[in-house]
């Protein structure tokens, strides 16, 4: 109902509607892969040998936790919290071989500089996740010729309704849209069209008014 007025407050040149609005954050819910991430609090300086020792204890837990998700895709990474030493904040780097540069790299990026000082890892982390499912595809109902004309309660003028499931492949405004889950509004001067990932409300550009002289 406030996607057409959020959109146009705040400048944005498009909003979406996603199937089944109301109950939309539910079903990624439902549909979201399980996931385990395990962590270990580590206190090890970054040289060759401890990081032979921290790399096969990231294969141990990336192991641990890929064996509590089911599911035959699954999908895992381990990470590692990396600071220079003494520095109070930590970033998190992917925990390979090339951990050093990979966090010279990100330090760089975050903070726009790098420095020789000694690095040290205070933790690191194992995450295995297994591929969501994908949201079933709803097959949409020829449109009708005409839409249901219905004034508002508290007065106003009639608008057309129309029903998602048989939405024309485009519908300007003023219209409403209804479905179980939700009801869109579009206002004068903006359309809806038909997307794969859903509706896509629009609002019509209008030429800028000139000062007055």
């Amino acid at each position: 109902l406030h996607a057409a007025s959020l959109m146009q407050r705040l400048g944005m040149p498009t909003a979406v509607m996603p199937p089944h609005p109301g109950a939309f954050s539910a079903l990624g819910l439902a549909l979201a892969g399980e996931a385990v991430e395990l962590a270990e609090a580590a206190h090890m300086p970054v040289d060759g040998r401890a990081l032979q020792r921290l790399l096969a204890r990231g294969r141990e837990m990336l192991a641990a936790a890929r064996a509590q998700v089911r599911g035959a895709r699954v999908r895992g990474r381990v990470d590692a919290m990396v600071r220079y030493q003494g520095q109070g904040a930590s970033l998190c780097v992917p925990l390979t071989a090339r951990l050093p540069a990979a966090f010279a790299r990100e330090h760089e990026r975050r903070f726009g500089f790098v420095t020789d000082a000694d690095l040290e890892v205070v933790q690191v982390r194992a995450r295995c996740e297994a591929r969501s499912r994908r949201l079933p595809a709803t097959e949409r109902a020829p449109a009708r010729e005409a839409a249901t004309v219905r004034r508002a309660p508290l007065g106003g003028a009639r608008l057309p309704v129309y029903r998602r499931e048989h939405l024309p492949a485009q519908v300007s405004g003023p219209a409403v849209v209804e479905e179980p889950t939700g009801t869109t509004l579009v206002p004068r001067g903006c359309r809806l069209e038909q997307a794969a990932c859903g509706l896509l409300l629009t609002a019509s550009r209008t030429p800028r008014r000139r000062p007055a002289r």
